[in-house]
């Protein structure tokens, strides 16, 4: 499993304004050749075009900021989870619904517990790593994938394991068919 290394903040700026930055830049330089064909008279032209900008400028920080809101307000949370077991995925479940950023771990765990049949799953506390949120624009919702590293396959009563590691268990909705039981299936790897 390849953890996400974190990013830095000028990075992040640039990754997330870069289409912006590259529009400004335009404009400005785009300007700059009006100024300078202009000559002296160009203040009595230039005053309402920076008036104008600085409307335009005002309206797509709006714009962002009403995103943004519904996005984190409005748009359904899902989210997938992980769990490896030496460095191989041995259970995955998709799109699960989320009420909120709070509960990922817990529900994962619990969902995790529910695709073995265990009370308890036993992984490294300190790696669980959640990323997100990313902003599924085809489907509309949020989305989130957290990863679980198990120090051990969940057993039975008869300390047989639960999971074939050879295989991939896999669970996506609908998650209950029609007669109320569980629709999880094992993938051999790569499927």
């Amino acid at each position: 499993m390849i953890m996400q290394q974190p990013i830095g903040k000028w990075n992040f700026i640039f990754r997330e304004t870069r289409s912006r930055i590259i529009l400004t830049v335009i404009l400005f330089l785009a300007l700059l050749m009006i100024l300078l064909r202009l000559g002296t008279e160009w203040w009595s032209t230039f005053e309402p075009i920076i008036t104008f900008l600085t409307l335009g400028v005002a309206i797509l920080v709006l714009y962002q900021q009403m995103s943004e809101e519904w996005e984190r307000a409005y748009l359904p949370k899902r989210f997938t989870g992980r769990f490896y077991y030496k460095g191989q995925e041995v259970m995955r479940f998709e799109n699960a619904w989320l009420t909120s950023e709070g509960d990922a771990r817990q529900l994962a765990q619990q969902i995790g517990s529910q695709m073995v049949d265990v009370k308890l799953l036993k992984f490294v506390a300190p790696e669980v790593e959640i990323v997100g949120p990313k902003i599924n624009q085809k489907e509309h919702f949020v989305h989130y994938t957290i990863t679980f590293n198990l120090t051990e396959i969940p057993k039975d009563g008869n300390d047989n394991e639960l999971l074939n590691t050879a295989k991939v268990r896999v669970w996506k909705p609908p998650f209950i068919n029609s007669v109320g039981s569980s629709t999880y299936e094992d993938y051999d790897r790569g499927e």
